[in-house]
């Protein structure tokens, strides 16, 4: 079996859907499925059978019609797997391209309604901005709040029933986002199915001894709420002089952070940069969650795999695939930052209390093993090819 990865970019080191898709890849290739990488430009990875668009983007062009037929005719691909199903973008590409010449598949990477669901989260920082939160509560109250669900999902219903109609299958990360599904369609399609994202357990431990440290791992944008664990971080530190808080990532909102650290002197918060997390999972005690809403939440289940206590906001439906409240995290109603401040408090003063925790993660971290995920990948595209 041949298939064709086809996504924006492509560098493992960066995380996101890039790392995904590599952890996918060295799963396929031990069930013997030879796998391409299409991306529309190079952001620094340089590995075999990853080729970039002449072009440099996906739009729905003669040329690109031409280079990806081409692509799949030369390297006899059985199915392309969109990786950007849940925008727009390229999708009219593929459809075209794949029509009598091979199957194709939609990954949807996010919530469907994720975004509106925490509208008034999500936005915040940028009605901040402007000194507008007064809008923005207002426009979260009813029946304001209705017409901006019925606006965001007028935008997309004509996206979602055509990904849905177009593509052999359409892959959610969740059993629980088909609901979202169902509030843009009415229904459920039967060619939508949910596969969650894999992580590789192979790798070993680090072997490190636990320490007394916080820890946040993001893109550091508006949607990952970097200020959110700022300010918990801020109420907690004057109690625990001998905790540490560390920050993994980059992004545009970071040199904001920094000069409100830097201006509220909030001591032993160090901020790292962009690096590979996986030194950091393994040394600290509890990590911090504080997104607007994800598709599936990659940095917890690494949290989970390192025995790195999470906190999150139970601000997206599928982070209760990831933490079972209570038994191996917490998870805190949307924005509750008293409540988070609790829990943290709780846990960082409680060290038999963060090791119970732990004791439950094995459970939750195998069932995202890569290889049985991959499994269940092959199975459903064994389907498609064979019909």
């Amino acid at each position: 079996m041949n298939i064709l990865f086809c996504q924006k970019f492509f560098n493992p080191s960066k995380g996101g859907i890039g790392k995904v898709t590599w952890v996918l890849i060295r799963a396929f290739r031990r069930l013997g499925i030879n796998v391409h990488v299409i991306a529309i430009k190079n952001t620094g990875y340089f590995g075999e059978n990853v080729v970039f668009m002449p072009s440099g983007n996906f739009d729905d062009s003669s040329e690109n019609k031409s280079f990806l037929s081409n692509f799949i005719r030369e390297n006899s691909i059985d199915v392309l797997i969109n990786q950007e199903g849940l925008g727009r973008y390229g999708f009219d590409l593929f459809r075209k391209v794949c029509a009598n010449k091979c199957a194709l598949v939609s990954v949807v990477h996010s919530q469907p309604l994720g975004a509106v669901k925490n509208f008034i989260y999500s936005k915040r920082l940028k009605f901040q901005k402007y000194k507008l939160v007064w809008l923005l509560n207002l426009l979260w109250v009813r029946p304001l709040r209705d017409i901006v669900v019925f606006l965001y999902k007028l935008k997309y219903v004509g996206h979602f029933r055509k990904l849905c109609e177009f593509s052999d299958r359409v892959v959610l990360l969740s059993e629980l986002h088909k609901s979202d599904i169902v509030e843009y369609l009415g229904r459920c399609p039967d060619n939508v199915v949910a596969i969650p994202n894999p992580i590789d357990i192979s790798e070993p431990a680090l072997n490190c001894k636990k320490k007394k440290q916080v820890l946040w791992v993001g893109r550091v944008d508006s949607g990952k709420r970097l200020d959110v664990f700022i300010k918990i971080w801020e109420r907690l530190y004057s109690e625990f002089p001998d905790w540490e808080a560390f920050v993994l990532g980059d992004g545009v909102c970071l040199p904001a952070q920094k000069e409100y650290v830097q201006n509220r002197k909030i001591p032993r918060v160090n901020f790292m940069g962009f690096q590979p997390s996986k030194k950091y999972f393994d040394e600290s005690e509890i990590y911090c969650a504080t997104t607007s809403f994800e598709g599936f939440g990659m940095t917890i289940l690494e949290a989970v795999l390192a025995k790195c206590v999470p906190v999150a906001f139970r601000t997206f439906d599928s982070i209760e695939d990831l933490i079972l409240d209570g038994k191996n995290g917490f998870l805190v109603p949307p924005y509750d930052i008293e409540k988070y401040v609790g829990t943290m408090r709780r846990l960082m003063s409680d060290s038999e209390l963060r090791e119970s925790l732990r004791k439950n993660m094995e459970c939750v971290s195998s069932r995202f093993d890569s290889d049985a995920i991959a499994k269940r990948w092959f199975d459903l595209l064994s389907q498609i090819v064979k019909r």
